[in-house]
């Protein structure tokens, strides 16, 4: 029971692609090859269906199109603002080297910031707000005596600004995903192009073939956009290796969710920080955090 649970989340999260593609598409053939619907002067003609599957393909095509494009870009904002958030950290962390009796504090506040950004999900980031204000409140509170630390105090001060800017314009981004009437909408119209696939092959292989490989891409490309929508396409070399990176950059070892590990969109190497989460998404109140030896 566990694992259908586990392979029903995985479909409604994106993160299996072919398997749903390739049964769709096989329950389509088969169907459009069983079903031999009577088109007679009580139903509609052979030609009404094709101009409806006309008119659905076209609505289809354009907003799936249009969609993909507004999340490809918003995908890529998204992943342009991480990098710079990442560079903002690792920037505070070489600035404080001159404040000593700060540095350990400091860096465990960084630590702590980059680990509540894995702990909640991309589409919440501003669930990590908290962790953030505790370092940017701690870095105004640094008190530098040396003119060396005045300079280093100033950087640290716009490493901090930029960084608030760049969660102010992430937070805006991840929030624009597609909303309930798109998805309506393109569910309905692929759901009407898919009937239609059915019912016109009346028998024939060679048309129910085609009709089981169109619906099995029209659900890759749905499945597609659901990734990108989730802010999940391309998330490896994305986002889990640039911050694998950065962990060891900053002296510490990469933190990684056991669920992402098991679910394949991150393959880690060396030691790794594993967190398995106790409590329900989004309690953090209890997580297991074990050090891992990867090949």
């Amino acid at each position: 029971m566990y694992h259908l649970r586990e392979q029903f989340r995985r479909v409604i999260h994106a993160e299996a692609v072919a398997g749903p593609a390739l049964l769709i598409g096989l329950a389509v053939a088969v169907l459009s090859f069983v079903v031999e619907a009577p088109l007679d002067a009580d139903h509609l003609s052979i030609g009404l269906l094709a101009a409806l599957a006309t008119v659905a393909t076209f609505l289809f095509g354009v907003l799936l199109a249009f969609t993909i494009d507004r999340t490809r870009q918003r995908l890529a904002a998204v992943h342009d603002f991480i990098r710079r958030c990442d560079a903002n950290l690792l920037t505070i962390h070489q600035l404080v080297e001159v404040f000593p009796d700060d540095r350990d504090e400091t860096r465990a506040l960084i630590d702590a910031q980059m680990i509540a950004q894995i702990d909640y999900r991309l589409a919440e980031f501003s669930q990590s707000t908290p962790t953030f204000l505790a370092l940017s409140t701690r870095v105004i509170a640094l008190e530098p005596r040396t003119s060396q630390q005045e300079t280093a105090y100033y950087h640290l001060l716009e490493q901090t600004n930029d960084m608030s800017m760049s969660r102010a314009l992430m937070e805006a981004a991840v929030g624009q995903s597609l909303s309930r009437l798109e998805w309506t909408s393109l569910l309905l119209l692929l759901t009407t192009m898919v009937t239609i696939m059915i019912t016109l092959p009346r028998g024939s292989i060679g048309a129910a073939v085609c009709a089981g490989v169109l619906s099995g891409t029209l659900v890759a490309l749905m499945t597609l956009l659901r990734k990108l929508d989730r802010l999940l396409w391309h998330e490896r070399a994305s986002i889990w290796e640039p911050q694998a990176r950065l962990f060891r950059n900053l002296g510490t070892l990469p933190y990684v969710p056991r669920r992402v590990i098991d679910a394949g969109r991150f393959v880690p190497s060396g030691r790794v920080r594993v967190v398995d989460y106790v409590s329900p998404y989004p309690d953090m109140s209890e997580k297991v955090v074990t050090v891992t030896e990867f090949p």
